[in-house]
């Protein structure tokens, strides 16, 4: 493995640990924007949404949970694709 590739390898290792990073930020900032959202809806638009989704607490607590789930999904994809850049990366070395 030439310097040029281990450069290229360790600069995606880098950015994947990167987007882990923005991907759980992003679902916390999410857990925060759903929260405002509610907190802003006027007392009509808590109505509306009650009468089409139900309890309007129920709506925020599903909407984070689904947030959640999605980020930690992400996340998890950039794990196991990090795991196989470093599996990679272990045998280009050891083949050396």
């Amino acid at each position: 493995m030439t310097e040029s590739h281990r450069q290229q390898l360790q600069e995606l290792a880098n950015r994947l640990a990167q987007s882990k990073r923005d991907v759980e930020a992003m679902s916390s900032r999410f857990q925060v924007t759903v929260s405002d959202v509610m907190c802003l809806l006027s007392e009509e638009g808590k109505r509306t949404l009650a009468a089409v989704h139900g309890d309007v607490t129920d709506l925020r607590a599903y909407l984070i949970q689904q947030g959640a789930l999605f980020g930690r999904s992400i996340v998890s994809i950039l794990d196991s694709l990090q795991e196989q850049l470093q599996a990679v990366i272990r045998a280009l070395e050891n083949d050396k």
